[in-house]
């Protein structure tokens, strides 16, 4: 990785306030993936900051952001994906299935058509101003957790619990 990356990314956390140990693991990072993990691990931190902006993590990540799951401005379909970011406006089918576990984050812009059937189970963070349509199948679950001006549409017969956090981000 270069150094510039790296110093580029450490000033923008600074200026995100981001803690000692966030600032100390982005100055000890060898590579772009590692800059990619620290993202995954401390996602509620980057996206309760939109930190670093969807343009900085395009211009680090580029093509590697799908292995992590992040996708920014996508259109595609997914399946049974562990853990996705929606940043931007992406539009994206996401479908779950069989003893799934996952996490979906859909931020910005974003739109989301989820169906979630079998036995399984996803969490659901929504910030901004996204929309979820999502579908719930008779033994699946899912709790959604709502912030911003989200929209939401949800059917089926399955288990939905959501929760509004009447406040913009965690």
């Amino acid at each position: 990785m270069k150094e510039e990356i790296k110093k580029y990314i450490l000033d923008q956390a600074i200026v995100k306030h981001v803690c000692p140990q966030g600032a100390e693991g982005i100055s000890k990072s060898r590579s772009i993936d590692d800059l990619l993990e620290m993202y995954v691990k401390d996602i509620d931190y980057c996206l309760s900051n939109d930190f670093p902006s969807n343009m900085d993590l395009l211009k680090i990540g580029g093509e590697r952001l799908s292995t992590y799951g992040i996708l920014i401005d996508d259109s595609s379909k997914k399946q049974n994906s562990k853990f996705t970011v929606l940043l931007g406006h992406c539009n994206v089918s996401l479908a779950y299935d069989g003893y799934t576990a996952s996490t979906l984050f859909v931020k910005n812009k974003s739109e989301a058509d989820i169906e979630v059937n079998g036995h399984a189970f996803v969490v659901i963070d929504c910030f901004d101003e996204c929309i979820v349509r999502l579908h719930v199948g008779v033994k699946a679950k899912v709790l959604l957790n709502i912030y911003g001006k989200t929209t939401v549409h949800t059917t089926g017969p399955g288990i939905i619990k959501t929760v509004n956090k009447h406040q913009n981000t965690y």
